[in-house]
């Protein structure tokens, strides 16, 4: 298992197509897309985690609740982060980026794990 909070998946070929991306995210069950940075997604175990989280966004901005997994889509790169357990849909976004692009992994301390990661992601996601 790789300990980590983060993963960023970076493009090693073509930039991301940062409206695919979000496009895909918002087909995930229980993503939301945050109303003071647009470009920010929440993800959640279920609505009523996702409701919780948009009311503490705005009763506590700028911080991030820690009940979500974050995901900010650019075009070099994707940052998917996490405080609380991980999620189903966090493992799916970064299976199909994978699949999608040309990319690289990188963990929270920026080290390249990509060569170290099965298809389904196990040593990071628990299965």
């Amino acid at each position: 298992m790789i300990e980590t909070e983060i993963l960023d998946v970076d493009a090693t070929g073509r930039d991301f197509d940062v409206a695919q991306v979000e496009k895909y995210i918002e087909s995930l069950p229980f993503a939301m897309r945050d109303e003071q940075e647009p470009h920010t997604f929440m993800l959640g175990d279920d609505d009523m985690v996702l409701r919780a989280a948009r009311h503490e966004r705005k009763q506590i901005a700028p911080r991030f609740p820690l009940m979500v997994t974050l995901v900010k889509p650019t075009a070099k790169r994707v940052r998917i982060a996490w405080k609380t357990g991980t999620l189903p849909q966090a493992r799916d976004l970064a299976k199909w980026l994978r699949a999608s692009y040309d990319v690289k992994i990188l963990d929270e301390k920026g080290r390249d794990i990509t060569a170290q990661l099965d298809e389904n992601l196990s040593q990071v996601f628990e299965d």
